[in-house]
């Protein structure tokens, strides 16, 4: 199971809180790039569309091997924000 506070972390630095572009114009809660092997960004019909398929990449991650947050972040992002994902999932849970 993805723990949804972890996924709400994904989201919430992905995203700017809600505020970028990609969330708000493409539907796309975390970068996701496009499957037709352009380095295009993948946009959704729906924000649930975007979210059940962020859901479904964290679990392809998992299913093959990958389910530290580091190991994560380390395929998904060009950046090293694992520790930041960390933090944002942990003020999460504060709240």
């Amino acid at each position: 199971m993805i723990d949804p506070y972890f996924a709400y972390a994904v989201w919430a630095l992905e995203t700017g809180w809600g505020t970028s572009d990609l969330w708000l114009l493409n539907n796309n809660p975390a970068g996701i790039i496009s499957t037709d092997g352009s380095s295009d960004y993948q946009t959704y019909d729906s924000k649930e569309e975007g979210l059940e398929a962020m859901f479904a990449l964290i679990r392809n991650y998992c299913d093959n091997g990958k389910c530290t947050v580091e190991e994560i972040r380390g395929v998904w992002s060009e950046s090293d924000d694992a520790d930041l994902i960390v933090s944002i999932w942990k003020a999460i849970i504060r709240l």
